[in-house]
């Protein structure tokens, strides 16, 4: 499968190598005719260029908020539901303190390969062991002795392996206070990940009737859909464990405006409405990737989910590399199958419409094409592209990233693969003994996203500013593009109105400038003709 299924097409540059651009004054370096020019540097390749910033057209600008407290409601609810269990708040406190310590390093799970191959490793290291007569020649010992020799390597392999990533088990509530500590411990960091992901909706006319929280656990993403849109029509929560959604009911049940009972909008489910044709307008995935143990089985449910997707598909994960990872893998999954074409089907759906010529079977059969330029450039041929038998059905990114290209962060070193948000909440205690290293009590989770919605991209996208530091008459910005990767450039107050908007954006949110590359210090430049002519012209 290709990582990216917008098509990189490398070309002569319409830009002059910086180093002769240097020669000239043919750049703002202040704010003239409505544009300013500054110098910028690729994060990924390090590459020099100079960009061209101008305001972004019909930029939408939304409000966030700095803090996502849980609903008073919630909080009543769940310290009710919390006090109705055997245990104290203080044991209470303790074991959910360890459990979002856990939680907070938990890896995903590593595939049969990478554990076969650390125990390979594992097993070699013992054979060295000068010390250890493990291995010595099985025909020196019985039978009985070459069992209990095996015992003793497969007892050592698994301790060390358990020191590693390659002991991981899905998360089990086996009892009802199981679920109580993991509530206390998560609800509230969840439920501010979750709004502050749903805050991207305020640019866009979009109010779900019908939504579907899939991996619901503890509620929060409910409390979350509630606060946005309080009079969604349908919301089914589903999720395999009985207790946990037991006490996300009891929660709801003893909210200060619940009258004891569930909302008669809401519905508990553990497994999904058999019937395909059972769609929802929102679909959340919240932190569940994690607890499916093998790729395959991911995929294999973002497809089911992307099936009962109407418009918005949304997975939340982890700031961890292989959480974020998995997090691309599933849009990439998405965004490639999206463009992918059946062969058959698509040569019969030519001929019936009477248009397979012979340039449109050199398109066809041209194995240089990406699927994405395959598909563009059939979908100029066919009088009803929506005819085009893909996959699954076509989607795009909808945020955070401004392009449906491979993430360029993941070609960077182990440490830095990531992409991080950032949602501060108020932490919820049954000792009442704050451990928040803030004044006001408030602690910060990070997390990474991806929202997906069905359909091609209409217009171009603003960036999306991942970073900003500010200094006396100037703002560093790291800006993730539309057509350029990440670009990291400083803006002066010599930018006039450009240093305004630059300085008032909020890292995490879209940005408000344009970034045009018109020189670069590289012999070619990779650039999206087709694409910038298309999204432009529209």
């Amino acid at each position: 499968m290709k990582p990216s299924v917008i098509f990189y097409t490398r070309v002569l540059p319409k830009t002059v190598p910086l180093g002769k651009q240097k020669k000239n004054d043919s750049f703002n370096r202040t704010y003239e005719d409505g544009m300013c020019h500054v110098t910028s540097v690729n994060a990924c390749t390090n590459e020099v260029n100079v960009l061209k910033l101008t305001p972004m057209k019909n930029f939408v600008s939304i409000q966030t908020p700095k803090l996502f407290p849980l609903p008073a409601e919630a909080v009543s609810g769940l310290r009710t539901a919390i006090s109705d269990c055997k245990r104290t708040g203080k044991i209470f406190q303790h074991e959910a303190d360890q459990l979002f310590e856990k939680l907070n390093q938990r890896r995903f799970p590593a595939s049969p390969k990478e554990v076969q191959s650390a125990r390979k490793k594992i097993m070699s290291k013992l054979k060295l062991d000068e010390d250890s007569d493990a291995y010595l020649s099985p025909e020196h010992f019985s039978q009985k002795i070459r069992n209990a020799q095996e015992k003793y390597v497969n007892r050592e392999v698994h301790k060390q392996l358990k020191k590693t990533r390659y002991n991981w088990k899905p998360l089990d509530f086996k009892t009802k206070e199981d679920a109580a500590v993991f509530s206390l411990s998560q609800m509230a960091p969840y439920y501010a990940e979750t709004r502050k992901v749903l805050n991207e909706f305020r640019r866009v006319d979009f109010k779900p009737e019908t939504v579907l929280d899939y991996g619901s656990g503890c509620g929060s993403v409910f409390w979350a859909v509630r606060d946005i849109w309080p009079d969604v029509g349908d919301y089914c929560l589903v999720d395999i464990n009985d207790n946990i959604s037991q006490f996300a009911m009891d929660v709801m049940r003893n909210s200060t405006d619940s009258e004891d009972s569930v909302p008669k909008n809401v519905y508990f489910r553990r497994a999904l409405v058999p019937s395909p044709q059972k769609k929802y307008d929102l679909v959340i995935v919240h932190r569940l990737l994690i607890e499916i143990g093998s790729h395959e089985q991911r995929l294999d449910l973002i497809s089911q989910l992307w099936s009962r997707t109407n418009r918005f598909l949304v997975i939340i994960e982890s700031s961890l590399e292989d959480s974020f990872d998995a997090l691309m893998q599933a849009r990439n999954f998405i965004l490639t199958n999206g463009v992918k074409m059946d062969s058959s089907a698509l040569k019969e759906l030519l001929i019936a419409q009477g248009i397979y010529t012979d340039e449109v079977e050199q398109i066809v059969k041209d194995k240089q094409m990406s699927y994405s330029e395959k598909f563009l450039l059939l979908r100029e041929k066919l009088p009803n592209p929506e005819k085009l038998p893909t996959f699954i059905e076509t989607g795009h990114v909808f945020a955070p990233c401004p392009h449906d290209g491979g993430c360029p962060l993941l070609d960077l070193p182990v440490g830095k693969r990531s992409c991080k948000f950032f949602a501060r909440y108020n932490e919820i205690r049954a000792d009442e003994k704050s451990k928040s290293q803030s004044a006001d009590g408030t602690n910060m989770s990070a997390f990474s996203y991806c929202i997906l919605e069905k359909g091609i991209a209409q217009g171009r996208t603003a960036g999306r500013l991942l970073d900003k530091s500010k200094s006396s008459g100037c703002v560093s910005c790291k800006v993730c593009t539309p057509f350029d990767g990440v670009q990291r450039f400083p803006v002066s107050k010599r930018a006039g109105p450009l240093y305004q908007l630059a300085k008032s954006s909020v890292p995490g949110q879209l940005f408000p400038l344009d970034t045009d590359i018109v020189a670069s210090d590289s012999e070619y430049h990779i650039v999206r003709e087709m694409l910038k002519e298309e999204l432009e012209g529209k």
